[in-house]
């Protein structure tokens, strides 16, 4: 039960908000942010099963996180990197057979609706990567039918473009965030829906102390 609630998206937000004093506070400007992030990347749609079935929650990518909000006339500009070293976050199959790495970078533009509420929107880069081992044969699903492929030795990476859309709050020097990134919105057969769940800690606000 506790390993099943630590992989969900909303278990870096509690914690977060469990920690953080309580006043509150919008993005702040000329701040940068460090902290983590956990993406559950493209629901029921990613799945690292030989079977094929889908996972709900899709597959779960556990990020260090940067941002900084610079001000733009009313707004801020926010951009924002996830990443992670290979060897600590990619994500293995089930037979070793490969691993999966992502990395994304975010520049949505934010508005503080209130002075503990903020909404931001924008474009996100992504980059996918599966890395095959080369060890042995591996006994896939094919449809009706199951067919054994021999592991490849090859990376091939993918490079999409998502919508971000959510919203954060600051609790002193803590900041809490969530956002749903969007997949394919262009597209009649390739849509799809990742959530972003964020938290970070000030470590630097220009023009002002911390």
């Amino acid at each position: 039960m506790a390993s099943n609630f630590l992989s969900r998206p909303g278990f870096l937000l509690v914690l977060t908000l469990m920690l953080a004093p309580s006043n509150g506070f919008a993005a702040k400007p000329r701040a940068l942010e460090i902290g983590l992030s956990q993406m559950s990347y493209q629901l029921n749609t990613m799945t690292t099963s030989p079977t094929g079935k889908k996972n709900t929650l899709g597959t779960s990518f556990y990020h260090l996180g940067l941002q900084y909000h610079q001000p733009v006339s009313h707004y801020l500009w926010s951009p924002w990197l996830h990443f992670m070293p290979e060897a600590i976050s990619a994500i293995k199959s089930p037979n070793n057979s490969s691993k999966t790495s992502l990395l994304a970078f975010g520049t949505p533009l934010t508005f503080n609706m209130t002075p503990y509420l903020d909404l931001g929107t924008g474009p996100v880069v992504m980059r996918y990567t599966v890395h095959g081992s080369g060890k042995g044969t591996e006994v896939m699903n094919n449809g009706s039918s199951t067919l054994e492929f021999r592991q490849p030795t090859e990376s091939r990476t993918a490079t999409t473009l998502a919508w971000q859309l959510g919203g954060g709050f600051n609790y002193g020097n803590f900041r809490a965030a969530g956002d749903l990134l969007l997949h394919g919105i262009l597209s009649s057969k390739k849509r799809s829906v990742s959530v972003m769940v964020t938290g970070t800690w000030i470590v630097l606000q220009m023009g002002g102390g911390v």
